[in-house]
């Protein structure tokens, strides 16, 4: 975990094309979460999927095979954040604790996410229990809107957090935190009441010890058409994400709030940017704008490139 940036990623192919192509530089200062979705519609009426007796166990091999070839050796962060809590395959394995003994298996170590949102589950609670500690690299504990909106009352907050570490055995030493604010394009809050709710957080839980911090969010919006007004012209998209992680850094110590985004997606959007201009973010610019170009991430289909 001596990375000093972390990206949530969808794991789509051409992401992971534009990860291959970094450099060990680069890639050694990220630290990259996996968010893998369940299949969509379209993904289920490939012929493959059709084919298959166990379709999902298929789907997630060919993600975890991917990431294996295209991310080798090195550490990753796995959450399952669109699954159902209770979300199985075919042979009877919850999903997340299946894609982790299979891409441990492959040789990337990989350190298992906690969703706060889905704690309350108790099938999901039960399948982090039961990842061998063979296979786990460390703990990453996702706090999203449901958490950032329960700290509104600390004491139920805290025994949330308690839980978790509790029930799973964590030290929390060995265990980062990610504030993800996800949307940062639909939130209307100013800069600095996003960086006041990650403070007060980050504060409150000081005393618990945790490895470190991550603020993730997006500023992009869903589609590229709110972004830019007109075709084949370019536009400036104010990172808040950015911001807040650099007001941070001026209140905490540099080792304990580390930066993060969602790479050049946003976390609902179904547009797929080439690897080619995927590549050009990383690592992140620092400089708190990040430069959009219409035609670079395309309206058209053949622009955008297709996605697993």
């Amino acid at each position: 975990m001596s990375a000093t940036h972390i990206s949530i990623l969808k794991a789509n192919q051409n992401e992971l094309e534009a990860i291959y192509h970094l450099d060990d530089r680069s890639s050694d200062k990220l630290s990259i979460l996996f968010e893998i979705d369940p299949p969509s519609e379209s993904v289920r009426s490939r012929k493959y999927m059709k084919e298959s007796e166990n379709p999902t166990i298929t789907y997630l091999d060919r993600k975890i095979d991917e990431i294996a070839d295209r991310w080798p050796q090195r550490p990753a962060m796995i959450d399952g954040f669109r699954w159902a809590p209770d979300a199985r395959a075919e042979n009877g394995e919850h999903v997340i604790p299946y894609i982790i003994s299979r891409l441990t298996a492959a040789g990337n170590p990989v350190t298992p996410v906690i969703g706060y949102d889905r704690w309350e589950s108790a099938e999901y609670r039960l399948a982090l229990k039961n990842i061998p500690l063979c296979q786990i690299n460390g703990w990453c504990l996702r706090l999203d809107i449901t958490a950032i909106e329960d700290f509104s009352e600390p004491e139920f907050f805290q025994e949330n957090i308690d839980s978790i570490i509790e029930e799973l055995n964590i030290d929390p030493r060995q265990c980062c935190v990610i504030l993800d604010f996800a949307d940062l394009s639909a939130i209307a809050d100013p800069v600095p009441d996003i960086v006041g709710k990650a403070s007060g957080i980050i504060k409150h839980l000081q005393k618990t010890n945790f490895l470190y911090y991550t603020v993730c969010g997006c500023s992009l919006p869903s589609s590229v058409d709110k972004a830019v007004s007109k075709r084949d012209t370019s536009g400036l998209i104010l990172r808040k994400e950015m911001l807040v992680y650099q007001m941070l850094r001026s209140e905490f110590p540099a080792d304990l709030v580390k930066s993060g985004d969602y790479g050049v997606r946003g976390p609902t959007t179904t547009e797929h940017p080439r690897a080619c201009y995927i590549l050009k973010f990383f690592p992140y610019c620092r400089d708190g704008r990040r430069r959009q170009n219409r035609h670079l991430y395309g309206r058209d289909m053949g622009d955008l490139g297709t996605s697993d």
